[in-house]
């Protein structure tokens, strides 16, 4: 199964939904729902709900050209109604919410995600072979499947545990950037890539400051306490570390806070800046 829609209407629904205005609409992206089947790996079996894909109609807006790949926390599945992936879309990102295994270690459970990200990848290739999806995987055949991915153009990124095993794939790879929501809830290897890290005040994550040290992330931290602070554009956002103080809104818990539409600039600073 495939559907495509139309995303203006997508987020127009979500901005009701979130008690938002609707944003103005800078151009039309395509969310794409593909059934764990369809990459038939070892591993569909196992993966929890289904891939969300969306991607933006300026397959040029990034010139850098890379993808920014999500991982849930456990016992979270993708959805498309999170209107995350709609505004990086329309700031020109490609973006992949990946179905996966979710188990608790974020080592054991990271895995099987090249081995499902590469046969997705093929499977966008071959179903939309004008939108440049095999720019993000290698020619190499015989070699192990991470190898056959292009990862300096992989933004990895990933909410709680999903953190972790962002943060594993950036300590085994050099990727475009290592994107940490709210987590990791363990690790201890440094990454080698450009790391940025979010955190509300308010979230009970257990050491923080020795997580986020270990995995390497800069001791700098820029903090946002009023609602002016993120009352400015993504091209004017610096930095690795952000701690929000904001009041979470109405039915967002501290460790979710992220994922409102207030940090709108945020979120397109991690997929496109």
């Amino acid at each position: 199964m495939k559907v495509r829609l139309c995303l203006l209407t997508v987020l127009l629904l979500l901005a009701s939904a979130c008690g938002a205005s609707s944003p103005p609409a800078r151009n039309t992206a395509l969310l794409t729902i593909i059934p764990p089947s369809v990459t038939s790996t070892q591993h569909s079996d196992s993966i929890d709900g289904e891939h969300v894909v969306f991607t933006p109609v300026d397959l040029d807006a990034d010139p850098a050209q890379r993808v920014y790949v999500h991982l849930t926390e456990s016992n979270t599945t993708p959805t498309a109604a999170d209107p995350m992936w709609g505004v990086m879309a329309n700031a020109g990102a490609r973006v992949i919410v990946l179905a996966h295994d979710t188990i608790d270690s974020a080592e054991s459970n990271a895995e099987p995600i090249p081995e499902i990200l590469a046969a997705l990848l093929r499977h966008l290739n071959s179903s939309a072979p004008t939108d440049g999806w095999n720019a993000f995987l290698t020619s190499e055949q015989d070699t192990s499947i991470e190898a056959t991915l292009a990862w300096d153009k992989l933004i990895i990124a990933g909410h709680r545990d999903g953190a972790g095993r962002a943060a594993y794939f950036g300590a085994r790879h050099e990727t475009a950037r290592v994107v940490l929501f709210s987590g990791p809830t363990e690790f201890e290897s440094t990454a080698r890539s450009h790391v940025i890290a979010f955190n509300h005040a308010d979230d009970q994550l257990t050491d923080r400051e020795s997580l986020w040290k270990s995995v390497g992330v800069p001791a700098q931290e820029t903090r946002w306490s009023t609602a002016a602070d993120l009352d400015q554009p993504a091209s004017s956002i610096t930095g690795n570390r952000f701690v929000s103080e904001l009041e979470p809104i109405d039915g967002f818990n501290p460790r979710n806070d992220w994922q409102h539409r207030r940090y709108q600039s945020l979120w397109e600073y991690v997929c496109c800046e």
